[in-house]
């Protein structure tokens, strides 16, 4: 009876070890989580809760360079709280409006960079595991969703500086390594200035300026540059007249149709 009852505490110390290791492994990723976005900058974080700029794009100037019936095109940028971002063209004659659809959809990923989410919040549908060496802690990233559109991440978080360097992305398709090069902003919190990515022979890089507007440090301009098999291309888009937490056009962010994300 001793032994049985030895063995069932036993047991039960393995068990109650076990379910108490989960813990402080969550408690470590949400901890090293938040001590990142700690050392970043996020203007949604500083009060703003809306924003709405006017875009020049060179990219787009030399698509309808030429086309009379193209004066009036007019390209915006829009961000709302929690998160929610689009870039949008108005003025387009019917005969540009596919054109116009699917300039739109290439920009949407550069939107994504001019007000970043929240580390806590790119990783919220990741599954993740957190590793060190002697200079970095390691954040693997798996997707939970099938539809996800990147299935795995790894990030180098350096832990002088607590800020992610090395970034590795993949999908079925590809996979990226990316170095990201920062500066302080106004507070001493850091934002990205430079993105490179590799992938194969193909080299992506981003490039960005910032200027304080209404108390925010927000970028005024990001320049995309590509270079690969097929020769090299670059777009820079210019933002000016921010509005900031002024309201919104209603129909600004379509509600998805059901059965559609």
């Amino acid at each position: 009876m001793r032994h049985a009852r030895a063995m069932f505490a036993a047991a039960a110390a393995v068990l109650l070890g076990l379910a108490a290791g989960k813990a402080p492994a969550a408690e470590a990723f949400q901890s090293l989580v938040r001590k990142v976005d700690a050392k970043l900058y996020y203007p949604q974080q500083s009060g703003m809760r809306s924003l709405q700029a006017d875009v020049q794009s060179s990219l787009l100037d030399e698509q309808i360079a030429g086309s009379p019936d193209a004066k009036k095109v007019k390209l915006t940028y829009y961000w709302a709280a929690p998160y929610k971002q689009r870039f949008v063209l108005s003025g387009v004659p019917d005969s540009m409006s596919d054109q116009a659809q699917r300039f739109e959809r290439q920009l949407a990923m550069w939107g994504e960079r001019l007000v970043p989410k929240p580390l806590e919040l790119t990783l919220a549908d990741y599954k993740c595991t957190v590793g060190e060496n002697d200079k970095a802690f390691t954040i693997d990233a798996q997707a939970t969703s099938p539809s996800a559109r990147i299935e795995s991440m790894k990030y180098a978080i350096d832990k002088k500086t607590l800020l992610p360097t090395p970034w590795q992305l993949s999908t079925s398709s590809w996979s990226a390594d990316t170095e990201i090069k920062y500066e302080q902003a106004p507070g001493g919190l850091a934002v990205p200035v430079e993105m490179k990515a590799k992938a194969d022979q193909n080299e992506l890089t981003l490039k960005f300026a910032y200027k304080t507007v209404e108390k925010l440090y927000l970028p005024e301009s990001l320049t995309v540059s590509f270079t690969g098999g097929d020769g090299a291309r670059t777009n820079t888009l210019r933002l000016s007249n921010f509005k900031i937490n002024q309201p919104l056009p209603a129909d600004v962010f379509p509600v998805a149709k059901e059965g559609r994300p």
